[in-house]
């Protein structure tokens, strides 16, 4: 067993470099991101795996090209006129102002609370979805890890 302990704490991955030191919102931030990247993983395997998948990849696939062609004309039409670039002159200012107050710090926080929330919805939607392609399947949704209780009579 002091084998495995000591192959643990060399696998053991090493922390963060002092020198990239992040504020606790930020981290937060950070941290919400990282779950609502797991939970959409976790939503894209399930929606991989099923049946539905060749006909999901398709309709994503187009819709994608469509947006892109849709965004791209806007940006151009928008773009092109003297309001649109005033309004994108105003907005750098403001977005300067922004990163210098305190307004910066509860965005971040508001936002961080929202992607905690996009975060859980996603990982309901995951379950969900997990739980019909069990039924579907014909077998109970797996109800978690269970511990099932054994009497035994071990005195030797």
């Amino acid at each position: 067993m002091s084998n495995a302990t000591e192959n643990t704490k060399q696998a053991a991955p090493e922390s963060e470099p002092a020198s990239a030191p992040k504020s606790a919102a930020g981290q937060e931030l950070v941290d919400e991101l990282t779950k609502l990247g797991q939970r959409f993983i976790e939503v894209v395997e399930v929606a991989w795996n099923s049946e539905e998948r060749k006909r999901a990849q398709e309709d994503l696939r187009t819709g994608m090209v469509s947006l892109a062609q849709s965004l791209e004309e806007g940006v151009k039409r928008v773009s092109s006129t003297k309001e649109a670039q005033n309004l994108v002159d105003a907005a750098e200012d403001v977005a300067e102002k922004v990163r210098s107050s305190r307004v910066a710090a509860e965005v971040s926080s508001a936002l961080t609370q929202g992607l905690r929330a996009l975060s859980e919805q996603l990982e309901k939607v995951a379950q969900d979805m997990q739980h019909k392609k069990a039924d579907d399947d014909g077998a109970p949704p797996a109800a978690g890890n269970q511990e099932i209780p054994i009497a035994r009579d071990d005195k030797a």
